[in-house]
């Protein structure tokens, strides 16, 4: 089921949302339709797998979460679910 969440980085302290990706064809039309209501085609997109940042392209594998700053830029980021887990903490406010 994809489910964006709210979550704060425990190191820094800044809020994100986030799903976890699971890989099915469903989660691939729900965060492509996500990320298209959240941002412009200019700062993020994603298509056939790939997440275009604007660091470049990268792939969104099983697993991987996809954040989005909450910060002024407002950008999505793949996390690799080890990397996510130690960092980012569920808000439950």
């Amino acid at each position: 089921m994809f489910e964006v969440k709210r979550y704060r980085n425990h190191i820094i302290g800044y809020e994100v949302e986030a799903v976890q990706f699971d890989g099915t064809d469903e989660s691939k039309v729900e965060l492509k339709k996500w990320i298209e209501e959240r941002t412009d085609r200019y700062k993020s997109e994603y298509t056939d797998g790939l997440l275009f940042t604007i660091h470049g392209r990268v792939l969104v594998a099983e697993g991987d979460w996809v954040v989005l700053s909450l910060e002024d830029d407002e950008r999505f980021f793949p996390y690799p679910n080890d990397a996510f887990e130690a960092m980012f903490e569920e808000m439950t406010e």
